[in-house]
Protein backbone atom coordinates (compact mmCIF):
# COMPACT_ATOMS: atom_id res chain seq x y z
CA UNK A 1 0.00 0.00 0.00
CA UNK A 2 1.48 3.36 -0.94
CA UNK A 3 2.31 5.63 2.00
CA UNK A 4 0.17 8.68 2.59
CA UNK A 5 1.81 11.82 1.21
CA UNK A 6 1.89 14.23 4.17
CA UNK A 7 2.39 17.19 1.80
CA UNK A 8 -0.81 16.44 -0.18
CA UNK A 9 -3.18 19.07 1.26
CA UNK A 10 -6.07 18.13 -1.04
CA UNK A 11 -5.75 14.48 -0.08
CA UNK A 12 -5.64 15.38 3.60
CA UNK A 13 -8.81 17.45 3.22
CA UNK A 14 -10.54 14.61 1.39
CA UNK A 15 -9.58 12.12 4.12
CA UNK A 16 -10.84 14.59 6.72
CA UNK A 17 -14.21 14.67 4.97
CA UNK A 18 -14.25 10.87 4.79
CA UNK A 19 -13.38 10.72 8.49
CA UNK A 20 -16.45 12.87 9.21
CA UNK A 21 -18.62 10.41 7.24
CA UNK A 22 -17.42 7.34 9.13
CA UNK A 23 -19.71 5.94 11.81
CA UNK A 24 -18.83 7.00 15.33
CA UNK A 25 -19.18 3.48 16.72
CA UNK A 26 -16.19 1.16 16.59
CA UNK A 27 -18.58 -1.77 16.13
CA UNK A 28 -20.11 -0.15 13.04
CA UNK A 29 -16.69 0.70 11.59
CA UNK A 30 -15.52 -2.88 12.15
CA UNK A 31 -18.59 -4.22 10.34
CA UNK A 32 -17.95 -1.93 7.35
CA UNK A 33 -14.21 -2.59 6.91
CA UNK A 34 -14.67 -5.63 4.62
CA UNK A 35 -16.59 -3.49 2.09
CA UNK A 36 -14.68 -0.20 2.39
CA UNK A 37 -12.80 1.42 -0.47
CA UNK A 38 -9.09 2.08 -0.28
CA UNK A 39 -9.75 5.76 0.50
CA UNK A 40 -11.80 4.90 3.58
CA UNK A 41 -9.23 2.35 4.71
CA UNK A 42 -6.39 4.84 4.31
CA UNK A 43 -8.39 7.32 6.35
CA UNK A 44 -8.67 4.82 9.19
CA UNK A 45 -5.01 3.84 8.96
CA UNK A 46 -3.81 7.44 8.85
CA UNK A 47 -5.25 8.25 12.28
CA UNK A 48 -7.14 5.36 13.88
CA UNK A 49 -7.51 7.26 17.13
CA UNK A 50 -9.47 10.03 15.37
CA UNK A 51 -12.17 7.62 14.24
CA UNK A 52 -12.25 5.47 17.36
CA UNK A 53 -10.58 2.46 15.73
CA UNK A 54 -8.78 0.10 18.07
CA UNK A 55 -5.83 -2.10 17.13
CA UNK A 56 -8.11 -4.89 15.85
CA UNK A 57 -9.97 -2.53 13.51
CA UNK A 58 -6.73 -0.97 12.29
CA UNK A 59 -5.30 -4.42 11.56
CA UNK A 60 -8.49 -5.42 9.70
CA UNK A 61 -8.27 -2.19 7.69
CA UNK A 62 -4.59 -2.84 6.90
CA UNK A 63 -5.34 -6.39 5.81
CA UNK A 64 -8.22 -5.25 3.59
CA UNK A 65 -6.10 -2.45 2.08
CA UNK A 66 -3.27 -4.87 1.27
CA UNK A 67 -5.78 -7.21 -0.34
CA UNK A 68 -7.11 -4.37 -2.52
CA UNK A 69 -3.67 -3.17 -3.59
CA UNK A 70 -2.11 -6.65 -3.92
CA UNK A 71 -4.91 -9.17 -4.57
CA UNK A 72 -4.01 -12.67 -3.40
CA UNK A 73 -0.72 -11.63 -1.78
CA UNK A 74 -1.99 -12.33 1.73
CA UNK A 75 -2.93 -15.89 0.77
CA UNK A 76 0.55 -16.45 -0.65
CA UNK A 77 2.13 -15.05 2.51
CA UNK A 78 -0.06 -17.25 4.69
CA UNK A 79 0.92 -20.36 2.70
CA UNK A 80 4.58 -19.39 2.98
CA UNK A 81 4.17 -18.75 6.71
CA UNK A 82 2.61 -22.20 7.14
CA UNK A 83 5.41 -23.82 5.11
CA UNK A 84 8.03 -21.99 7.16
CA UNK A 85 6.35 -23.14 10.38
CA UNK A 86 6.36 -26.73 9.11
CA UNK A 87 10.02 -26.43 8.09
CA UNK A 88 10.93 -24.99 11.49
CA UNK A 89 9.20 -27.86 13.29
CA UNK A 90 10.76 -30.47 10.99
CA UNK A 91 14.22 -28.95 11.44
CA UNK A 92 13.83 -28.93 15.22
CA UNK A 93 12.70 -32.57 15.18
CA UNK A 94 15.61 -33.55 12.93
CA UNK A 95 18.08 -31.71 15.18
CA UNK A 96 16.66 -33.48 18.24
CA UNK A 97 16.93 -36.84 16.48
CA UNK A 98 20.53 -36.12 15.45
CA UNK A 99 21.40 -34.99 18.96
CA UNK A 100 19.89 -38.17 20.43
CA UNK A 101 21.60 -40.36 17.84
CA UNK A 102 24.97 -38.76 18.55
CA UNK A 103 24.25 -38.96 22.30
CA UNK A 104 24.94 -35.24 22.75
CA UNK A 105 23.58 -33.60 25.91
CA UNK A 106 21.96 -30.50 24.34
CA UNK A 107 21.50 -28.33 21.25
CA UNK A 108 24.64 -26.33 22.03
CA UNK A 109 26.73 -29.51 21.91
CA UNK A 110 25.14 -30.42 18.57
CA UNK A 111 25.98 -26.96 17.17
CA UNK A 112 29.58 -27.29 18.35
CA UNK A 113 29.81 -30.74 16.74
CA UNK A 114 28.41 -29.46 13.42
CA UNK A 115 30.70 -26.41 13.43
CA UNK A 116 33.72 -28.67 13.92
CA UNK A 117 32.56 -31.20 11.31
CA UNK A 118 31.80 -28.53 8.69
CA UNK A 119 34.04 -25.53 9.45
CA UNK A 120 33.30 -23.63 6.21
CA UNK A 121 29.51 -23.32 5.98
CA UNK A 122 29.35 -20.46 3.45
CA UNK A 123 28.44 -22.83 0.62
CA UNK A 124 25.46 -24.07 2.63
CA UNK A 125 24.14 -20.52 3.00
CA UNK A 126 24.72 -19.86 -0.73
CA UNK A 127 22.80 -23.04 -1.62
CA UNK A 128 19.91 -22.03 0.65
CA UNK A 129 19.76 -18.55 -0.90
CA UNK A 130 19.89 -19.96 -4.44
CA UNK A 131 17.12 -22.47 -3.70
CA UNK A 132 15.03 -19.76 -2.05
CA UNK A 133 15.40 -17.49 -5.08
CA UNK A 134 14.45 -20.35 -7.42
CA UNK A 135 11.38 -21.18 -5.34
CA UNK A 136 10.33 -17.52 -5.25
CA UNK A 137 10.68 -17.22 -9.03
CA UNK A 138 8.53 -20.30 -9.64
Amino acid sequence: MPPIDRTDVAGAMLRSQVRALLPKSATEIKALVPTMSLLYLQTILEAPELVGADREIAEAARTRAIDIVHPGALEVLERERAALHLLTNATAAAADAMRDLAELPNAHALNDFLNQAVPDQRHIQADVERETELAAAA
